[in-house]
């Protein structure tokens, strides 16, 4: 199945479907063709006053990505020359 992007107002449709108790968790996952797991993440980071954009996500991963990478090719740098770093 490929990656879908939910906005933030499908996600807590989703959560308010499940708080209120209008549906359950199986009838939200078969009917939205969702896993169980990804309405309960939705659920707790809802309970927990927490937001989590599609933005949010994406940008905090790419930061944690460029850092990786950089600190991989300054570590490669270092042993090929012992000086060299990628900023």
């Amino acid at each position: 199945m490929k990656n879908r992007v939910f906005t933030p107002e499908f996600k807590l449709s989703i959560v308010q479907g499940l708080v209120n108790g209008e549906k359950t968790v199986i009838q939200l996952y078969r009917e939205h063709n969702l896993s169980n797991s990804l309405i309960h993440n939705w659920k707790k980071i809802n309970s927990s006053g927490r937001t989590a954009t599609p933005l949010n996500c994406k940008s905090s991963l790419l930061s944690s990505r460029r850092a990786t990478f950089k600190s991989r090719m300054n570590s490669a740098a270092k042993r090929s020359t012992g000086f060299l770093e990628f900023y």
